[in-house]
């Protein structure tokens, strides 16, 4: 199934965020975040204020940056299995990614985790 160009099939690979906030059972290898496309983006512009105007169009705009990165797959990942409900996530927004949560999607992304 592709979402937003996503195939999810394939976005069951890495991630978890940090170490020092992730439960123990939830650690895992976050370096896919240093090959991010966003990672030199400023944070507003995947964490927009409002649904509407500007809002949408940097919306979009994060979700372009996303469509080009090597690691979307990774990014919506950590965003489902640590349920992120704000922000764009690997080229979703919070009501796609509620639409896979209800959808049960989420079990066919998240396999279980290495630990450290």
């Amino acid at each position: 199934m592709l979402l937003d160009g996503i195939d999810l099939q394939e976005a069951g690979t890495a991630v978890i965020d940090d170490a020092l906030t992730a439960p123990a059972d939830l650690q895992a290898d976050t370096s896919w975040r240093a090959r991010a496309a966003c990672r030199l983006c400023p944070p507003e512009l995947f964490f927009p204020s409002g649904t509407t105007g500007i809002a949408l169009e940097r919306m979009e705009r994060a979700k372009q940056v996303c469509r080009e990165c090597e690691v979307r797959p990774e990014c919506l990942r950590f965003a489902l299995e640590t349920r992120q409900e704000f922000g764009i996530w690997g080229g979703t927004d919070e009501k796609e990614r509620a639409r896979l949560r209800r959808k049960g999607r989420v079990s066919a992304l998240v396999a279980p985790l290495p630990t450290r």
